[in-house]
């Protein structure tokens, strides 16, 4: 994400240098500048960085590590009320975790889950029980525990420095959205 103004190289690279000098000066180097209110997507090639480098030290030899292109993004910013993203965040927070409980109870309703452990019951106790077991206690933490296991978090609690399924899929995503606007940006520079 980049703003109004020039965008230099070391905003975009990573760059290493045997001579500290030169790598600072390289990192100077106005690679594009982006107008005030041209808000959008912009195409960056290492192509361009090379001949960038190449016209302000000529000699210097360039040695790309990485994705052959990247894709800068200038974005309007959202000045909307801070309370406002709350009450969305609690209102989404509210909606997956109905919707949660809800998937949970029927398919647990459909595989006969009460059935099943009155059957384990029988098989264990004599005598008939009235609320809640062991069984039934040690069987919702157990859902519980397992999805904070599955999700590798709870809170800012982390339990490995493992991704989790959920930043694995934004990653994909992310991945995927970038792909795609390199292949509309290379069919429109083919017409």
């Amino acid at each position: 994400m980049v703003g109004p103004g020039k965008v230099l190289l070391g905003d975009v690279a990573k760059l290493y240098c045997v001579s500290r000098r030169l790598m600072e000066k390289c990192m100077q180097i106005p690679l594009l500048e982006v107008k005030e209110g041209k808000y959008g997507r912009y195409l960056v090639s290492v192509r361009d960085i090379i001949e960038v480098i190449g016209s302000r030290f000529p000699g210097v030899e360039v040695v790309p590590l990485g994705d052959p292109e990247l894709v800068l993004e200038y974005a309007k910013r959202s000045r909307g009320h801070v309370w406002l993203k709350y009450v969305k965040t609690v209102l989404v927070s509210l909606i997956v975790f109905v919707g949660s409980a809800f998937t949970i109870m029927t398919f647990l309703a459909e595989a006969n889950v009460p059935g099943l452990l009155a059957r384990v019951r029988e098989a264990f106790e004599v005598k008939e029980t009235v609320g809640q077991t062991g069984m039934e206690i040690c069987f919702s933490l157990g859902i519980g525990l397992g999805m904070i296991f599955y999700f590798n978090h709870f809170g800012r609690w982390r339990l490995q420095q493992e991704p989790t399924p959920m930043e694995m899929e934004l990653h994909q995503y992310m991945e995927d959205v970038e792909e795609t606007v390199l292949e509309l940006e290379d069919g429109m520079q083919e017409e």
